[in-house]
């Protein structure tokens, strides 16, 4: 029988505060149990023209990890999207890839509709629903928006271009900020044909001016507001099946908001903490190389229009503002190859935007497709990648990092994902029962939270006192605001007397302390011995 839960715990979580401030100290877990995972890797080799190279053999490349060459220890060459050459793939986390079988492509729209345009949009969301007939019966598409606040599922994964083509349709009919975003440089001064116009106050030849700093300012804001979106959403879909793609449907994102903001474009300037590109599209960089995701951005606005280049202003622009607009043209295609060259990605630019679905598809269908098994299992650490081919001549891309997940941290992402998109396709259901809330002062309120675990879900430990299960508690919040907490895993020590029956249940109770407005929550509990879960998803209307 169960003899005590030692703790009773006490969560928080402020949305728009701090997030999950607990009266017991927060742990990381009681000890992830890892598996002995492979790493995969995609890896596309090229010649000096460009042009593939096929028929490589593991011999021919060198995986290098953080400076130390690495064996590989799966190899399949993916050759016009069926697995060739494959070597033996049964190893824990190998894509289960057999020889003249096709390669399951995945590809994830992420439509960005705070930056761009209507018309620029819709044109390439056309474009998209033209080539969804390059798409093979194996393969898959999703679907998501960002309109600056929320992001929204517009198709979860389905290989039905109907379904995709409605989807796609549905996107044409929702509303576009790109225009605001325009308003806003011109608000500033930022006036592709004046420039900053204004009499801007400067502070010598290497630092902004005032409304410069304002404006570089805001568009870092905004920039972070939106790879924090383009981040959920990678998080949210997690770690599925085959080949993984991103195609970034982006408005326009400068690399350097400090440049982009700058009257004259080609004068040196000294580095602003929060301007720095890597460090705003970092992130999503890391987040997708830790899933397997590769980025394809997608220049929404190509040299016609929208937020790096307004063509409103072209009939009256000098040479001068012609060079502005150019030069902001660049700074954008700059994040763009970034993006795509840490990822193993393309970047899709200008003209390049209207066969998006073409090029991405022909791009995923040949490569080679190594794995490795890391040192350090599970450890949440990033580590660099380096391929090199023993050939002369030969160009190789493929992600720059990688970093190794722990249990723990994909059981986040599951619950960040039923926060997102209202799913836990990893974990079953869990009863909870919602009690009165209590007034918790100014706008805040007590929620009683009580958990009816089931002991199957339980895997007792022996210890001197008898049986021990340590589990994680995980709770999460998002309000109708779009504001979200974040994931935490709060640790949990059942005791029991004697060894537990399988049929019973565990009760656990807490208060969460919330704002008093409506919101949703996901609750999961983790249990690390076993890897089994349990999760549900609560509306709360105090």
């Amino acid at each position: 029988m169960q003899r005590k839960i030692s703790a009773l715990l006490f969560s928080m979580l402020l949305l728009g505060g701090v997030v999950a401030s607990l009266s017991a100290q927060e742990t990381p877990g009681f000890g992830d149990v890892v598996d002995v995972k492979v790493v995969n890797l995609e890896v596309v080799v090229e010649d000096r023209d460009g042009v593939r190279v096929t028929g490589l053999a593991p011999e021919d490349l060198r995986l290098i990890i953080d400076g130390q060459e690495t064996e590989i220890a799966f190899f399949t060459e993916v050759l016009g999207g069926r697995a060739v050459a494959a070597r033996d793939g049964a190893l824990p986390g190998a894509p289960a890839a057999v020889s003249g079988e096709t390669v399951e492509n995945r590809y994830l729209v992420f439509i960005d509709e705070y930056f761009t345009i209507g018309r620029d949009r819709d044109r390439v969301v056309k474009a998209v629903i033209d080539g969804l007939g390059e798409l093979r019966p194996s393969d898959s598409m999703a679907v998501v928006a960002f309109n600056g606040r929320r992001v929204e599922m517009l198709s979860s994964w389905t290989s039905s271009q109907r379904r995709l083509e409605e989807a796609l349709r549905g996107a044409l009919e929702r509303p576009t900020f790109g225009l605001q975003r325009l308003g806003e440089r011109r608000a500033f001064g930022v006036d592709p044909a004046r420039g900053l116009g204004r009499s801007p106050v400067r502070f010598g030849g290497t630092r902004l001016s005032i409304a410069e700093r304002a404006y570089a300012g805001q568009i870092s804001g905004q920039l972070e507001r939106t790879v924090d979106a383009a981040v959920a959403t990678l998080r949210g879909f997690g770690r599925p099946s085959g080949r993984k793609v991103m195609m970034l449907l982006s408005g326009g994102w400068p690399l350097s908001p400090a440049e982009f903001a700058a009257d004259d474009l080609l004068r040196p300037l000294s580095a602003y903490d929060g301007y720095s590109g890597r460090h705003i599209y970092g992130p999503l960089v890391d987040t997708a190389n830790r899933l397997g995701f590769t980025l394809y951005p997608v220049d929404v606005a190509g040299l016609e229009g929208g937020f790096g280049a307004d063509v409103s202003f072209a009939g009256r622009q000098d040479s001068r503002s012609t060079r502005r607009s150019f030069e902001r043209e660049r700074i954008v295609h700059d994040a763009f190859q970034y993006l795509a060259n840490e990822t193993g990605g393309r970047a899709l630019i200008n003209g390049q935007r209207l066969q998006a679905v073409n090029r991405v598809v022909e791009d995923t269908r040949s490569y080679y497709w190594i794995g490795f098994v890391p040192k350090n299992v599970g450890d949440n650490l990033a580590y660099e990648v380096e391929i090199k081919t023993l050939k002369p001549g030969l160009k190789v891309r493929t992600r720059r990092s990688y970093r190794d997940l722990s249990r723990t941290a994909e059981v986040s992402m599951e619950v960040e994902s039923a926060l997102l998109f209202g799913d836990a396709p990893a974990a079953e259901g869990l009863v909870v029962d919602v009690g009165v809330p209590e007034p918790a002062g100014r706008r805040r309120i007590e929620l009683p939270l009580s958990l009816q675990i089931p002991v199957a879900a339980i895997t007792p430990l022996p210890e001197a006192d008898g049986p021990v299960a340590y589990l994680e508690l995980r709770i999460a919040a998002l309000d109708d605001k779009d504001r979200r907490s974040d994931v935490s895993a709060i640790p949990i020590e059942v005791r029991f007397d004697e060894a537990p029956r399988d049929n019973g249940l565990v009760a656990w109770e807490t208060k969460v302390l919330l704002r008093k407005q409506p919101q949703d929550l996901v609750v999961a509990v983790h249990d690390p011995a076993s890897g089994r879960g349990y999760m549900t998803r609560l509306a709360v209307a105090p």
